[in-house]
């Protein structure tokens, strides 16, 4: 790394080579003014405010464009610079509303609104949802512009708002064009531009459609960058200046970014993606827009209540929780099973798998996780560096579903493009990413195990790819779920001798739910049942149960009555076996806590503070930023308290840093300070366990079923609470109901696009609207997971990912 030494402003500044006089100004804590300049978007230089002079070079030039080089002595606030700044913001003030910036009550103003009538209402400072929170109020004080004495032109623009999430007053925009950079060159997405020239100059999408008819991913990175009030999030417009704003990760994917979160009045408003994290300032739809309606939604379960005489009756905690321990006591030795969800905290997931083996003797425990995913076939093999800063040179992605799992993953992935690293993508499906990749090679579903051959030298395809990877090492295979659902996790065993791999498709803490045990056939380590047993009845000091217990695959197929079901997670599907005890422990009401016999109101992530892995495996903690709503309370805690009004020891827990130093001391990692793990720490250990095999998967075709359909990934979900169901702007975007069809495939059916169709199976069927579409190859169909058709059609205890099917009209 080279060094230089430069002046600003009389201070010698050591920086480092490359870095322009902007940012070398700023890292040395001196403020040079700026509205186009952002520090992950490409210098600009359009505002023309962070102007300098630099000895021995002409003119003004802008700090944000102009490298610094040694020895250079810059001035960054003469009386000339000043006057030309202050002239410069006056121009960009005349197509600003501008009333309310240059008043000299508008600190008073703030406090009563005294003088409201000398600007619209929809044109104040006071009316704008950047308030107190925007660039150009602070450039206007620090510039210091008490009057224009130039021409206001108002744009009379109509207000865009028929888009979900994000709305947009182009009336307020100044053209710094953040929006269009941070669309195109970082998210790829293409959607917004600058139309006109001049004073006629407007941003905007193609031919003015809507950004529902576009390529938008509703990230909100535009939102994010906007230095006014011209785009804004819909659900926190009026929230104002947040009292506090707290960083910690999000678990709705399983990255794991770091974010911002916002809270006002006590109440938790926004989330925004933090630029301190290793996700750079970049989000998906789910972190940007909906924890929010996932923690404020009308449904939360904010008391405890309890099933009297066929109906729930509201009851306190204290006496919900010792009515729950009675029952289990008197059931104690009866069927029990319990599922939980993979984004709890590790801290939840190992109080709840031991719950279930200390005190109600059963290895009955599972998550949803383990309908995609085997843990055995989980990888074991060598595993990815730090994905953000290791020193990778080419990357290949197998399968759909990494793409359309994590949108950050693909912005990462288009950074390395532009860094001069090689991308592969090896997929069913065409993408924005692999249209910009060295590489795409389109596969039909179920032939990922072909590619894998071709890589470990077992066959001679993909010679490109092949080549690519003895050119460019160390490599990274960035791969998805159809890897465990086409049995194929042995093989990808065996290659992570010549490759790095990375599970990009795991949700939330799904890596956690494994390692800790939260499966039928393992106990935390994870170890093998009947080693497990005896390792943690010399820890728990107690007799466990080695025989294997129920997955939630035979619990919800299981047509006769079972003695207690405890529901802490997403089951899959609304028909519950029959149980003389059925605890829902959720966050809200849902067609299952209705028939439960004692409801138990949980918190969310960001009301709790603990631990999750991501698919990195990367331990990272996720702190506490609001109060929860109501009587929720930890799942840990309400385990724990069962626990020990059933008499059981083991369970006197009062932080989740106690728990996380037990699940050290059993040995799952290594020794390290809970305190330091805001950062993530790759810390876990990953004993090899020998594959078991989750059955023969056959995707041939079958007499009267001539279709293949294979799934998108299910990730619209967290907890009990379905995403889709509860969110109307989400549906706007992600349309469940949509069956993507080849189009000659089509024709033939005499289907046509947007026609209604059915798909059925041996036992399911589902309903949908026809998309015709030419990515998808021909015999094939393309269809959001629908749960209650893959367990009614799929042969083993994962879920399979490819089913032969027919289709209908209607």
């Amino acid at each position: 790394m080279n060094r230089i030494k430069i002046k600003i402003d009389g201070k010698e500044v050591i920086t480092e080579k490359g870095k322009t006089v902007l940012q070398a100004s700023l890292d040395a804590g001196i403020y040079i003014p700026t509205l186009c300049y952002h520090p992950y978007l490409k210098p600009h230089g359009g505002c023309r405010l962070c102007i300098v002079q630099i000895k021995g070079m002409k003119g003004f030039p802008v700090s944000c464009a102009t490298p610094a080089e040694d020895g250079m002595e810059v001035t960054t606030n003469s009386d000339e610079i000043k006057s030309l700044r202050k002239e410069t913001l006056k121009l960009l003030l005349t197509e600003h509303p501008n009333a309310c910036l240059i008043c000299p009550e508008s600190k008073t103003c703030k406090l009563f609104q005294k003088c409201i009538r000398k600007a619209g209402v929809t044109t104040g400072c006071r009316f704008c949802p950047k308030d107190g929170q925007c660039e150009f109020q602070k450039l206007v004080e620090y510039i210091g512009i008490e009057e224009i004495g130039l021409p206001f032109n108002y744009r009379f623009l109509p207000v865009e708002d028929e888009d979900p999430f994000f709305g947009r007053d182009y009336n307020l925009c100044v053209l710094c064009e953040r929006c269009v950079r941070v669309c195109n060159d970082v998210r790829g997405a293409g959607v917004l531009s600058v139309y006109f020239r001049g004073s006629e100059a407007r941003i905007g999408t193609p031919f003015g459609i809507s950004h529902l008819e576009t390529n938008c991913q509703f990230c909100g990175a535009c939102v994010d960058v906007c230095p006014t009030g011209a785009l804004y999030e819909k659900q926190s417009k009026w929230s104002g200046v947040p009292d506090k704003i707290e960083e910690s990760i999000c678990v709705l994917c399983g990255m794991g970014c770091s974010m911002e979160y916002k809270v006002k009045d006590g109440k938790f408003v926004s989330s925004k993606p933090s630029e301190k994290g290793f996700n750079e300032g970049q989000a998906c739809v789910k972190g940007r827009f909906l924890i929010p309606y996932i923690v404020n939604s009308r449904k939360r379960i904010l008391n405890p209540y309890i099933k009297i005489h066929g109906k729930h009756e509201k009851v306190n905690l204290d006496e919900a929780l010792e009515f729950t321990a009675k029952k289990l006591s008197e059931l104690k030795g009866k069927d029990f099973s319990l599922i939980l969800s993979p984004y709890l905290s590790n801290e939840d997931l190992y109080v709840g798998q031991k719950f279930a083996r200390k005190v109600m003797g059963s290895n009955s425990v599972d998550t949803i996780a383990s309908l995609f995913f085997n843990p055995f076939e989980l990888i074991r093999g060598k595993r990815v560096e730090d994905l953000f800063n290791g020193n990778y040179k080419s990357f290949i992605v197998l399968g759909a579903s990494p793409l359309e799992t994590s949108q950050v993953l693909r912005v990462f992935l288009r950074k390395k493009i532009k860094e001069g690293k090689k991308v592969a993508v090896v997929s069913p499906i065409n993408s924005t990413l692999s249209e910009e990749a060295d590489i795409f090679v389109k596969i039909n579903p179920g032939e990922e195990g072909e590619f894998i051959s071709a890589i470990k030298g077992e066959s001679k395809k993909f010679k490109e790819i092949r080549e690519l990877l003895n050119s460019f090492k160390p490599s990274l295979l960035i791969y998805g779920n159809e890897i465990f659902q086409n049995n194929l996790a042995k093989e990808l065993i065996e290659l992570s001798s010549h490759i790095d791999l990375l599970p990009a498709s795991l949700q939330g803490n799904t890596f956690g739910t494994f390692i800790l045990g939260c499966n039928p056939d393992i106990y935390p380590g994870p170890f093998l049942l009947e080693e497990g047993a005896k390792k943690f009845s010399d820890f728990w000091n107690c007799k466990l149960p080695y025989s294997k217990g129920k997955g939630i695959m035979e619990v919800a197929r299981n047509s006769e009555k079972i003695g207690v079901l405890y529901i802490c997670g997403e089951f899959p599907s609304n028909n519950v076996p029959k149980a003389e005890f059925l605890i829902y422990q959720g966050i809200i009401h849902t067609p299952i806590s209705e028939i439960a016999d004692v409801i138990l109101p949980a918190t969310t992530f960001i009301e709790t503070e603990g631990t999750y892995i991501n698919f990195e495996g990367r331990i990272q903690k996720g702190k506490k930023v609001a109060e929860p709503r109501g009587d929720s309370k930890p799942d840990w805690l309400l385990f724990s308290e069962i626990a020990k009004r059933m008499g059981e020891e083991g369970f006197d827990y009062n932080e989740p840093s106690e728990i996380f130093r037990e699940i050290q001391t059993t040995g799952l990692a290594k020794p390290l300070e809970y305190e330091n793990l805001e950062k993530g720490i790759f810390n876990m250990e990953f004993p090899s366990l020998e594959i078991s095999p989750s059955g023969e998967r056959k995707i041939s075709k079958t007499e009267g079923f001539p279709f293949k359909l294979f799934f998108k990934p299910f990730h619209w979900s967290y907890r009990d609470y379905l995403l889709l169901n509860e969110i109307a702007d989400l549906r706007k975007i992600v349309r469940p109901d949509e069956i993507h069809i080849n189009p000659s495939d089509a024709e033939k059916l005499g289907i046509k696009n947007g026609n209604q169709i059915s798909i059925s199976g041996h036992n399911g069927l589902f309903k949908g609207r026809a998309i015709l579409n030419e990515n998808i190859p021909e015999g094939f169909i393309y269809s959001a997971a629908d749960l209650s058709l893959l367990l009614s059609e799929s042969s083993t205890s994962t879920m399979d990912q490819i089913l032969n099917v027919k289709i209908e009209r209607g």
